[in-house]
């Protein structure tokens, strides 16, 4: 993309990666993720940005694009879901946007600047509109708990592959061993539905990560067990 002919903008709405319309922005350049002063509110199901001098921050994206992308995107951002045009009191302005994790200096991006009033609209906590939109944990506390069972259940197993009949101790060595697997999956499914604690789940997939290794060789010493007892 010609350096003379572009642009930026900074979207924290429906185009961010992930949301309902982010594939309207693939032709255009990602720069990073970034944050502008002002608060969040929510407008009839669209994000509401507030621009402040003091105070909190919005999370968003910024890309690098073409005035004419720009002019073809229009309002989508701010379109509200069923209707045909955006709701009035949206309007796009330059304001500087801060990029994350870059050391750069803030760059003059183009905003959907709620203008309409403020009262009578709930706030996003946080300036991330994503976060309101996330659904509940349900998969992350199942990953939770599937990593608890791996101590536990590797104690259990223990316990009774020391008596007989084998299989009562191979059932639970067999549960124990997959626990950290099925958590893996479960966290992964997590970040599919765009769950909520994203901070918490992004502990939990390396530590799942790392667990599967001794489960997989448990696993494979089972196995070896068990075929060894039909030889």
């Amino acid at each position: 993309m010609p350096e003379d002919s572009s642009e930026f903008i900074f979207v924290c709405g429906e185009l961010r990666s992930g949301g309902s319309q982010g594939y309207l922005m693939e032709a255009a350049e990602f720069l990073a993720t970034g944050l502008v002063r002002g608060k969040l509110i929510a407008v009839d199901g669209c994000p509401g940005l507030l621009p402040q001098i003091w105070g909190g921050f919005v999370k968003g994206e910024i890309y690098r694009i073409t005035e004419e992308q720009r002019n073809q995107l229009g309002d989508r951002e701010v379109r509200v879901e069923g209707e045909s045009r955006a709701k009035d009191g949206f309007h796009q302005v330059l304001l500087d946007a801060y990029p994350q994790n870059l050391g750069q200096s803030p760059l003059k991006a183009w905003v959907w600047k709620w203008t309409g009033p403020e009262e009578g609209f709930p706030v996003v906590e946080g300036g991330d509109w994503q976060d309101r939109e996330r659904s509940s944990p349900w998969c992350t506390w199942i990953a939770f708990v599937c990593l608890l069972f791996f101590p536990v259940g590797w104690f259990v197993a223990a316990a009774f592959l020391r008596s007989r009949p084998f299989w009562i101790g191979s059932a639970c060595a067999a549960f124990a061993f997959l626990s950290p697997i099925a958590g893996l999956v479960a966290a992964q499914l997590g970040n599919r539905r765009h769950e909520s604690h994203t901070t918490f789940r992004s502990i939990l997939v390396p530590v799942l990560s790392i667990a599967t290794i001794p489960a997989v060789i448990g696993i494979l010493a089972l196995l070896n067990e068990a075929l060894a007892l039909f030889r």
